[in-house]
């Protein structure tokens, strides 16, 4: 029998008179479901093992008669069971118990197009147990609220099950009013007892954090903070405004003076995970509908004036470094140094007395693109679910 990859001319069948490619296709797919209808699939005792590889096979088949053949779609047998079966061995591993985190997800996840990614990565690691996905203000108004409904669109587009909460509206006041719901999950949370450790991940301003340590300073060694902000520690010039410390100063030197233990996590090193834009096209878009959200959603923010940063076809996917350092607390180098004082232009000053952070100085980088990006394709990968 002539074979031919799909799209390409076909030999006409002298027998049957068959010309097009697609009606070759059809009969190819018969001939080939038959003779796997037939095969001996051994003896009694291989027969129930063996007996499901056959039956998921003859299945892939079907899918790929529809998909293929009656939709005239420019895939192969061989591409189309390869991708189908890959997908269906998605993470078969785990993490052991003990090695599991539980984490908060703190982000201001509608003000620019990386924070979606860092929620997604997240969501996907088996050694994190996310309890809840906090939103966080930005420059904008009505910013938290915008926060909070981005945060359910990757929700949904991911078919997960996990609590959002509404966070502080604004900066952080002189005076304490009524908390937030995002802030008093924070507390519950760290005051619950478990033998899972407690990490929030801050990928914005870091006020919830803030107003919750004030409200409760008892969580203070219940808890570690991971942060996306500041330029670095001791006597650093501020070469632009670092947009998270920027956008509540007060909370940032709060937390950094608190005693609190905390990961930070500077411009210097956030700026270096780079992906390209076609990377998000050609790797990301065609994971279901969060692939295509994420890469619709960079895309979008990418024309506007707001992107005036970027280089034009590539991205910083910032506030993913949060997720990864969790996940790997190795995965970059860094120095346990005194916290430093952020002032108003961003720049930071050594100051007598502030406590010990850490200070991440590089981060690998391949590490944390290509994990976000098997963990979505093992996933995610080859469906065509769409955002709704």
């Amino acid at each position: 029998m002539y074979c031919s990859r799909p799209g390409s001319q076909v030999k006409p069948h002298a027998k049957r008179g068959i010309e097009s490619p697609k009606t070759w296709g059809f009969w190819g797919f018969l001939k080939l479901y038959k003779l796997i209808s037939k095969v001996n699939i051994g003896s009694e005792i291989e027969e129930k093992t063996n007996r499901c590889s056959f039956c998921r096979l003859k299945m892939l088949l079907w899918k790929y008669f529809w998909y293929y053949i009656m939709d005239n779609r420019d895939r192969n047998l061989s591409e189309f069971l390869f991708f189908d079966m890959e997908r269906d061995m998605a993470l078969k591993f785990d993490v052991r118990d003990e090695k599991k985190i539980r984490v908060i997800v703190d982000t201001d996840a509608a003000c620019e197009a990386d924070d979606p990614f860092a929620i997604a990565h997240a969501l996907m690691s088996p050694k994190l147990m996310v309890k809840g996905i906090t939103a966080v203000h930005f420059v904008e108004k009505g910013s938290v609220e915008k926060s909070l409904e981005e945060i359910k669109v990757i929700l949904k587009a991911m078919n997960k099950d996990v609590p959002a909460y509404l966070g502080e509206a604004g900066p952080m006041d002189k005076e304490q009013k009524e908390l937030s719901e995002a802030v008093r999950f924070m507390i519950d949370e760290a005051k619950r007892e478990d033998s899972h450790p407690l990490y929030i991940l801050c990928q914005g301003a870091i006020t919830n954090v803030a107003v919750a340590l004030r409200a409760c300073p008892d969580i203070k060694d219940k808890i570690t903070v991971i942060w996306i902000g500041t330029h670095g520690a001791g006597n650093v010039d501020a070469p632009f405004v670092e947009f998270n410390a920027g956008n509540d100063i007060a909370a940032a030197n709060y937390v950094l003076g608190s005693g609190v233990k905390l990961w930070l996590i500077p411009s210097t090193v956030y700026t270096t995970i780079t992906i390209g834009i076609a990377e998000v096209q050609r790797k990301i878009a065609p994971c279901g509908a969060i692939g295509e959200h994420l890469f619709t959603n960079m895309v979008s923010y990418n024309r506007t004036d707001k992107a005036s940063w970027t280089q034009g076809e590539s991205w910083s996917l910032g506030d993913s470094p949060a997720i990864a350092v969790a996940v790997n607390p190795g995965c970059g180098h860094f120095d346990e140094v005194p916290a430093p004082y952020i002032h108003k232009d961003t720049s930071s000053s050594y100051k007598e007395g502030m406590p010990v952070i850490r200070v991440y100085k590089d981060i690998d980088s391949r590490y944390i693109l290509e994990d976000f990006i098997c963990k979505l394709q093992l996933e995610y990968g080859r469906q065509t679910d769409q955002v709704v």
